[in-house]
């Protein structure tokens, strides 16, 4: 018979697999289902990485588009603006290029401007149409709930 107590806790009881026994495949086992858990987080890593890749050269390539199409809008801006201002310095006899430019010039300039005034004043409009809305509805639910709202509480 065998006394020591090391070998008395691989030998299996019933059939049924000893502590000791169990304890090391656990083990095994943890070590395979580590591994596995780092595959897969590697590969969602290096998934990441190729769609942040990817991004940046979609934004890289973006930029350079907005970039060609804003110079092929600025230079036929440019082109038109200087045919009308040269058109409309030869109306004028002797012909005064000069002037049609400033004309043609101007007007550009005042009419931006009076756009950008038109533009903000309709945004802030709205914003704050939708604001008086927004606390008019909850003055009337205040009404209908309390009997009174923010606006007549003493």
């Amino acid at each position: 018979m065998n006394d020591h107590p090391s070998d008395q806790t691989t030998q299996r009881v019933d059939g049924e697999e000893s502590p000791v026994d169990a304890l090391r495949s656990a083990a095994r086992h943890f070590g395979e289902a580590k591994e596995y858990a780092s595959n897969f987080v590697a590969a969602k890593l290096d998934a990441t990485k190729v769609s942040i890749r990817r991004l940046v050269l979609m934004i890289g390539f973006l930029v350079v588009a907005g970039l060609c199409g804003a110079a092929v809008l600025i230079t036929a801006a440019v082109l038109l603006t200087n045919g009308m201002a040269t058109g409309l310095g030869t109306a004028f006899d002797p012909d005064k290029i000069w002037l049609g430019q400033i004309i043609v010039g101007g007007v550009i300039v005042i009419g931006v401007n009076v756009a950008v005034l038109l533009v903000i004043r309709k945004l802030t409009g709205a914003s704050r149409e939708k604001t008086v809305q927004k606390y008019e509805a909850r003055h009337r639910q205040q009404r209908s709930e309390f009997g009174r709202d923010v606006t007549t509480a003493n």
